[in-house]
């Protein structure tokens, strides 16, 4: 029985090893020159972009193996960078020039295989302008019209981003003692708000932290701008329970 045992055990050795020979055979006897390329679905990413200066945008194209890939736009004065990712060539990441004007720019990805053969995909971004604001105006002390909610003094600083400010006391009512009385565990319920052009005011989705009920807060909301009163409309929300629950918000900040 031991003999039968080692005689198939050599045997199924045997054909792995022989199988493994063939298969790397084939990848040396691999024709390259007969690769036909076709970037399918085209350049995947964001078609439209506001263009800040400083956001980062990804593209990217179906990876074929063995294939380089370039990346180009049509008006390179639109353009502060280009970066080819070094590890997945058929990825890049592109920020804009900053605009005060709606535009379009084209974005071509040209692919050469290892046989020398090539083809092209190429997508139109519509590019939206970058308002910047007097950063001077809108950071410091702004006292906020719901002080059950929010608190009585919402401080506004700068972040490494022009037009983003982060905003601490929107969400107060959570560690409030006279509300839910919790603590933070995780984040300190500070969110980034974006200031955008006609006045607007956005924040987008975003994680503000954790406390120790337990549970978990994200923010999101919109507003507006009013430059003659010097004041800051917000209407937004905070969600808690994994999401499936929500509290509305809405108040009027003053600049102190």
């Amino acid at each position: 029985m031991k003999t039968i045992s080692k005689l198939t055990l050599a045997a199924f050795t045997t054909v792995i090893v022989m199988l493994l020979m063939t298969s790397c055979e084939e990848e040396n006897n691999y024709n390259y020159n007969e690769i036909e390329p076709r970037l399918i679905n085209g350049i995947s990413g964001t078609k439209k972009a506001t263009a800040t200066g400083f956001t980062k945008y990804n593209y990217s194209v179906i990876h074929r193996g063995g294939s380089n890939y370039n990346w180009s736009v049509n008006n390179e004065d639109m353009v502060l960078s280009i970066k080819k990712n070094k590890e997945y060539p058929n990825q890049a990441t592109i920020i804009f020039a900053e605009l005060h004007d709606t535009s379009k720019i084209n974005i071509t990805v040209k692919e050469t295989t290892k046989g020398g053969k090539t083809a092209s995909a190429a997508d139109t971004v519509n590019l939206m302008p970058f308002c910047p604001y007097p950063e001077e105006e809108y950071t410091g002390n702004w006292i906020s019209s719901d002080t059950i909610n929010v608190a009585d003094t919402v401080l506004a600083d700068t972040t490494e981003n022009r037009n983003q400010l982060r905003v601490d006391g929107l969400a107060e009512f959570i560690t409030s003692s006279n509300r839910w009385g919790e603590t933070w565990v995780n984040g300190d319920g500070t969110c980034i708000v974006e200031l955008s052009c006609n006045e607007k005011v956005k924040i987008e989705r975003q994680w503000i932290g954790d406390t120790n009920y337990p549970d978990r807060y994200e923010i999101q909301g919109a507003g507006t701008i009013d430059t003659t009163s010097n004041t800051i409309q917000l209407s937004y929300d905070i969600f808690y329970s994994e999401g499936t629950a929500s509290k509305h918000v809405s108040t009027i900040l003053e600049m102190e």
